[in-house]
C-alpha cells in the first residue's frame, strides 16, 4: 500500500473523488489479504492417512506373524526379540486400533476448523468484490478523463507547432518555440498520468474476474470438504461397532493363538511324562494315558483361520486401493470438465465488446 500512493497521488488531479474511491479500496485489499493470511496459515493440513494405513498394515502383520512364529510350539530367541519389540513399538493390538480411531477423530476435527476458516475468508471475499468492482468503475471514469486531457493537450501541440512555422521573426518563433516546449512536457505527464490511469482500470478488471473464478474454486472446494466431513462423522459414528469389533477379533486372534499353543504343551508335556511311565513297562497305563489325553484341536486349523482372517484383509485393501484410483480418475474427470467450462465462461466474460 505505502508504494500504491504515490501512484494514485500523481493522478488525483485528474479527478480526486475517484482518485480517493480507488485509495481507500486498495486500503480494504490490504485488510482482506491480511484476513485471508491469518486464516489460510493457521491451517492444518498432514499426512495422518498415511498413519492410519500403516497401522493397519502394522496390525495385520504382526497378527499373522505371531500365529505362524508359534505355530510349531516354540519361540526362537529372534522371533521373542521381535515380538516384545512390536509391543514396545508400536503397542499392543487394541492400542494401536485405539490410536487409530483418536488419529481418523483428529481428521475429523481438522477437516471442521477448515471449513469454519474458509468460510470465513469466502466472506470476506463476498464483502470486499464489491468494492474492487465499485474501484474498477472509478478507474474507467479516471481514466478517459485521464484520455480527455491527454488528447486535449495533443491538439494544443500540434496548433502551437503550427504557429511556430508561420512565425515572422525569430523574436516571436523563439517565444512559440518555448511555448511548444512546454506543450510537450505537458503531454508527456498526460501521457503518463493516461497510462497510470489505464493500468488501474485494466487490472481493477482483471483482479475482478480472475477472483471471481478462483474463489469459485474455493467454493466448490468447501463444499465438498463439507461433503466429506459429513460422511466421515456419519462413517464413524454408525460404523464404530465395526471397528471396535476389529479390535476384539484380532486380539481375540492372538489369544486363541496363545491358549491353543498352551493347550499343546500341556498336551505334549502330559505325552512324554506318559512316554516315561512306558518305558517303565506299564503299557496300559500309557494306553490309557494316550486315549485320555490324545490330541484335540490342530494347530494348524488354527493357523488356517487366521491366515484366511488376514487374506480376506489384504483383499479388503486392495480393493480399496482400487476404488480409491477410480475415485481420484472421476474427480480428474469432473475437474477436467469443470475447467474447460469456466475457460469457456472466463473467455465470454473477457471478451471485448
Amino acid at each position: 500500500m505505502s508504494a500504491f500512493l504515490p501512484l494514485i497521488q500523481r493522478i488525483e488531479s485528474i479527478d480526486p473523488a475517484n482518485a480517493l474511491l480507488i485509495a481507500r479500496v486498495m486500503q480494504q485489499s490490504s485488510n482482506f489479504n491480511e484476513i485471508v493470511r491469518t486464516q489460510i496459515s493457521s491451517i492444518d493440513v498432514g499426512t495422518r492417512f498415511i498413519t492410519i494405513a500403516e497401522q493397519f498394515d502394522s496390525i495385520r502383520d504382526d497378527t499373522r506373524d505371531m500365529v505362524v512364529w508359534v505355530s510349531d510350539g516354540k519361540l526362537d530367541w529372534k522371533e521373542k526379540a521381535q515380538l516384545t519389540w512390536a509391543k514396545m513399538r508400536r503397542g499392543t493390538v487394541s492400542e494401536r486400533f485405539e490410536s487409530i480411531k483418536h488419529t481418523f477423530a483428529s481428521v475429523i476435527r481438522s477437516t471442521h476448523e477448515q471449513i469454519a476458516k474458509e468460510e470465513l475468508v469466502l466472506s470476506a471475499y463476498q464483502d470486499f468484490r464489491f468494492s474492487i468492482k465499485e474501484a474498477e468503475g472509478a478507474a474507467h471514469a479516471l481514466a478517459a478523463k485521464a484520455q480527455d486531457a491527454l488528447e486535449t493537450v495533443k491538439a494544443e501541440l500540434q496548433m502551437a507547432d503550427g504557429r511556430i512555422h508561420a512565425a515572422q521573426n525569430a523574436a516571436e518563433k523563439s517565444s512559440l518555440e518555448l511555448a511548444r516546449d512546454l506543450l510537450i512536457n505537458k503531454a508527456q505527464t498526460a501521457e503518463s498520468e493516461y497510462q497510470i490511469a489505464k493500468d488501474l482500470s485494466d487490472n481493477l478488471k482483471i483482479a475482478y474476474n480472475t477472483s471471481e473464478v478462483v474463489f469459485a474454486r474455493l467454493r466448490q472446494n468447501i463444499e465438498m470438504k463439507r461433503r466429506i466431513h459429513e460422511q466421515s462423522v456419519s462413517f464413524f459414528t454408525t460404523n464404530e461397532i465395526v471397528f471396535t469389533g476389529l479390535s476384539a477379533a484380532f486380539t481375540s486372534t492372538q489369544g486363541l493363538s496363545e491358549s491353543t499353543q498352551a493347550l499343546e504343551q500341556m498336551k505334549k508335556g502330559i505325552n512324554q511324562s506318559l512316554e516315561v511311565l512306558a518305558d517303565l513297562g506299564n503299557q496300559q497305563l500309557e494306553s490309557s494315558a494316550r486315549a485320555g489325553y490324545g490330541p484335540t484341536v490342530d494347530a494348524k486349523a488354527v493357523e488356517k483361520l487366521a491366515n484366511a482372517i488376514v487374506e480376506y484383509q489384504t483383499n479388503m485393501r486392495t480393493l480399496v486401493d482400487q476404488l480409491r484410483t477410480e475415485s481420484t480418475a472421476n474427480a480428474n474427470e469432473i475437474e477436467s470438465a469443470t475447467n474447460a467450462a469456466k475457460t469457456r465462461f472466463v473467455e465470454l466474460a473477457t471478451r471485448a465488446r
